[in-house]
């Protein structure tokens, strides 16, 4: 496919080191999957679903790492229950005419939240959560997609037709390229551009952890990103760290190290910071 068929996709997201919320957005979530076509729902709703290939969360307390193979995928609900102790996580599962996919509400190192999604449901068990997401790791695309429900002992719960779709969408293939700038002054901004393009022939989405070190910071999560890219497409995603901190001038050699880490690779740049002038 020539550069002029291709539409670029463009995107800014500001980053802050507290904003652990990631770029997510909406990307794979569809509607209001609380109606069920077999009666009452018993004091459960399902406030909407989302489809990733995959999922980011924290894999050591200080990093955020992607979780699912390239032939899985996760179905996220936002649940919420009137006595989420008659109704745990592992209680509600994906059904299809080919079989049951239980849930969970634990990914990862911190099992209580999933970035993008906030708290895990029915998490503590001492003081269970009454709305929060639920997590189904299912094969990508899965067998039986077409009459896939979110079933739990005494109910179930339609899904939105989009997200079957979604469902049954096989994986895709990416180019990616990671850029940050050689260096830039205190007082500036460290801007990171991420350009995927999906050479596949279905549409995919793709999704990324961004890790930071410095200046000040040992090592922290920064970024959880998930990007939609049609095939045969290109999205690019800029992130903007500030180099805002006048004590940065007292270390020696400051500099920031952002990490990108997906599924099948990871790049890493590194950008000097310099104590004044122009970069």
């Amino acid at each position: 496919m020539t550069a002029s068929r291709r539409r670029f996709l463009a995107g800014l997201c500001p980053v802050a080191f507290a904003s652990l919320g990631g770029c997510l957005g909406s990307v794979g979530r569809f509607g209001d999957g609380s109606g069920s076509e077999d009666g009452e729902n018993g004091g459960v709703t399902v406030h909407d679903v989302t489809v990733r290939p995959a999922v980011v969360a924290l894999d050591s307390p200080d990093s955020y790492g992607v979780y699912g193979d390239r032939n899985e995928q996760y179905l996220i609900a936002d649940v919420e229950t009137a006595d989420p102790g008659a109704y745990p996580a592992d209680g509600f599962a994906i059904g299809t005419p080919d079989g049951t996919h239980p849930a969970t509400a634990g990914i990862g190192e911190d099992p209580w939240s999933l970035p993008g999604f906030g708290d895990a449901y029915g998490l503590p068990e001492s003081d269970p959560a009454a709305r929060g997401w639920i997590a189904v790791p299912l094969s990508k695309p899965l067998s039986g997609a077409e009459d896939a429900r979110l079933v739990r002992p005494d109910g179930e719960h339609a899904l939105p037709e989009a997200a079957r779709a979604r469902l049954v969408r096989p994986p895709t293939d990416f180019e990616v390229s990671f850029e940050a700038p050689e260096s830039v002054s205190i007082g500036g901004t460290v801007t990171a551009r991420v350009t995927v393009s999906n050479v596949g022939d279905v549409d995919g989405t793709f999704v990324a952890a961004l890790n930071r070190r410095g200046p000040r910071i040992a090592y922290a999560p920064a970024e959880a990103i998930a990007i939609s890219v049609p095939a045969g497409e290109i999205a690019v995603r800029k992130f903007e760290f500030p180099v805002s901190d006048p004590e940065i001038a007292d270390l020696e050699d400051p500099s920031m190290r952002l990490d990108l880490r997906w599924r099948d690779g990871d790049r890493t740049r590194e950008t000097t910071i310099e104590a004044g002038g122009s970069a």
